[in-house]
């Protein structure tokens, strides 16, 4: 539409110059047409909230944007499909009328506003945004197309084009476009304005262009500068890193292990946006559900919590999660080689894989093939004293998310409820855990419990292996 139209206003019958305009005009109305039916179910932000719910949702579209995309798709219909030019003939008055009526089509431009939001808050480096103002400058030549089309229509009736009323439309039209830029400051030409109109409308497009270069060439040039800051930066704190390791003449092996983790923690680091310092102003409660919100995906792994949350917990339980939360959960890098854990360490904390790939083998079975991304480690460490059983190696860049055990204990036993469905959970799992024929630092109680036990025929009695001393150390006394 912004390319067809402006010629069309112009008189240029588009489809003589590319075949393919009818087609692709016709399918550009069924895509519309779809689009009013998809508006019905797309959620809209509503003060930071995001809106779901499909009446609201039809309620709020047509208010806004219904009777817009209505009227112009059913404009569409009719200059397509319809017999609206067979009726109206072909006298200037008509013509111009159906022109008119295209127009109506350029009200859509209204949503890339919306367009332009979502793709800044999609881009998650430095360098995609500055291919977002790349998409910028197609803008901006959009919009000198559209400049140029209005030049070129003005250009009749003893204008600009008087002079080369003989050349093709294409040579015409480059002539158009050559005053377009040179408008910006690129380039020169010799075509003035003749007429009052071509007088006016210059100087319009004169202040129009100034606007345009320098907000496009501000932007693109503050993004290369801090793009170019961050480079050097990087460069900077590598140097000093390589002079750090030669100076203490560190093993190359392992010199070059921390190179390579460090190069790609620091890229990961830029490109993301893991804590932003805004957060800081945020009340401790928004803060807490946020921590929560972020890594419930995690906790959910957990049994205890998934029933937990499955039974919809109260106030003060979701505040308890909201403190183990902030509490208890950290996230850490691992590279290359790195053990997380080795066999007889006494177990901490439990992990859960985000990111990379990880070998787990037991002492005498050697190496497990076991999907990281959807269990959890360690579990047992949370409900009892446990020592790893085997060696968790990382195979390649990785992150993890990390549960230390202390922690998430002392948030579950500050109400005295929960406690005490803690212990009876402890209870259960140490008794799924000793009927168990081999031990592994993978296993984690079921959802339902009577699938995690051996299959001896049931769950053995806790031996002195196994034990509640933690949860004895934050004792609570039931009621």
């Amino acid at each position: 539409d912004t390319v067809g139209i402006p010629l069309q206003l112009v008189d240029v019958e588009v489809a003589d110059v590319f075949p393919a305009w009818t087609a692709l005009s016709a399918m550009s109305v069924f895509y519309w047409i779809g689009d009013i039916v998809l508006s019905f179910f797309t959620g809209y932000l509503e003060r930071g909230t995001l809106v779901q719910d499909a009446p609201t949702i039809a309620r709020h579209y047509l208010r806004t944007w219904f009777l817009v995309d209505l009227a112009v798709s059913l404009t569409d219909v009719m200059l397509e499909f319809g017999h609206m030019t067979d009726s109206l003939g072909e006298s200037a008055t008509a013509s111009r009328f159906l022109r008119f009526l295209r127009i109506f089509r350029m009200l859509r431009l209204g949503k890339v506003s919306r367009v332009s939001a979502f793709l800044q808050d999609s881009f998650e480096s430095e360098v995609a945004s500055i291919q977002f103002s790349l998409f910028l400058v197609m803008v901006a030549m959009f919009l000198e197309h559209v400049i140029a089309c209005f030049w070129f229509g003005l250009g009749g009736d003893g204008g600009w084009l008087a002079d080369g009323a003989q050349d093709t439309l294409f040579t015409q039209y480059s002539a158009s476009m050559r005053w377009a830029l040179a408008q910006l400051g690129f380039g020169a030409t010799v075509i003035e304005a003749r007429t009052e109109a071509e007088g006016m409308y210059s100087n319009f497009v004169g202040f129009i262009s100034l606007v345009t270069s320098s907000s496009v060439i501000s932007s693109m040039t503050s993004l290369v500068s801090a793009l170019h800051r961050n480079r050097s930066e990087e460069t900077k704190q590598l140097g000093q890193l390589r002079r750090f390791l030669r100076q203490n003449r560190v093993d190359p092996n392992l010199g070059e292990r921390i190179m390579r983790f460090l190069q790609y923690t620091y890229q990961e680091r830029t490109s993301t946006t893991e804590n932003p310092q805004i957060l800081q102003l945020l009340s401790k409660q928004l803060r807490a559900e946020l921590q929560l919100q972020r890594y419930k995906v995690y906790l959910e792994r957990i049994t205890f919590v998934q029933r937990l949350l499955e039974n919809e917990p109260t106030s003060q339980e979701e505040r308890v999660l909201q403190q183990m939360a902030m509490e208890s959960i950290l996230v850490a890098d691992a590279g290359e080689d790195d053990v997380i854990f080795a066999a007889g360490g006494m177990a901490e904390a439990c992990y859960f894989v985000v990111s990379g790939s990880f070998r787990y083998s037991l002492e005498d079975r050697g190496p497990c093939a076991v999907d990281f991304h959807t269990g959890v480690i360690a579990e047992a460490c949370l409900w009892t004293d446990w020592d790893f059983v085997g060696e968790l190696i990382s195979t390649s860049f990785s992150k993890l998310v990390v549960i230390k055990a202390d922690e998430f204990m002392r948030s579950l036993c500050s109400m005295p409820e929960l406690h005490n469905k803690g212990f009876s959970y402890a209870l259960e799992f140490v008794e799924a855990l000793n009927g168990m024929d081999l031990l592994s630092d993978l296993w984690h109680l079921r959802h339902h419990s009577e699938e995690a036990v051996s299959k001896k025929g049931g769950p053995q009695h806790a031996s002195s292996w196994f034990s509640w001393t933690r949860w004895l150390r934050f004792q609570v006394s039931p009621e």
